[in-house]
């Protein structure tokens, strides 16, 4: 998968989470990912995932999904996370994890990267409300990522204005 091209549509989105947004939730990441555990949980029980599976979690920010997920996959299945937030990623990056566990991190626009061609049974995606219009349109942009009927589940957040 590559890296986010210089020349992204979504340019102003990458800078508010590589600075301002994503520097923040790196900084209070623990409190922020406690905030929203409890809707990742249910939209993972909807994905129903299972072991050997390979998921691939749009959004995953400091990966708290991601290795939930590769938890529940393990030992012969995997996580992909990809986001566009260099900061939270590299909290990710940090996370301790159980050496059974497969899961990548990777800096990518799910929106108009490559996300690979059916290398994934099923997507898992965290979205904000005010980008749900452009964000969504990642996985109808690339059906092929996912194999065929593959399901996809996520959580909606937004903020109280």
């Amino acid at each position: 998968m590559p890296q986010i091209p210089e020349t992204s549509s979504n340019a102003a989105q990458i800078e508010y989470w590589n600075t301002t947004a994503g520097e923040t939730w790196a900084q209070f990441q623990e409190i922020l990912d406690c905030q929203v555990e409890l809707l990742g949980l249910a939209a993972m029980d909807a994905l129903c995932p299972r072991e050997g599976e390979h998921i691939i979690d749009i959004g995953c920010g400091c990966g708290q999904t991601s290795l939930a997920l590769a938890a529940r996959v393990r030992p012969t299945g995997s996580v992909v996370g990809v986001d566009i937030s260099q900061p939270m990623l590299d909290v990710a990056l940090r996370r301790p994890r159980s050496t059974d566990l497969q899961v990548a991190f990777r800096k990518l626009d799910a929106q108009a990267g490559d996300l690979g061609q059916g290398l994934f049974r099923c997507s898992f995606l965290s979205l904000w409300r005010d980008v749900l219009r452009r964000s969504c349109g990642c996985v109808c942009q690339h059906p092929c990522i996912v194999e065929t009927r593959g399901p996809l589940s996520f959580y909606l957040l937004a903020t109280s204005q």
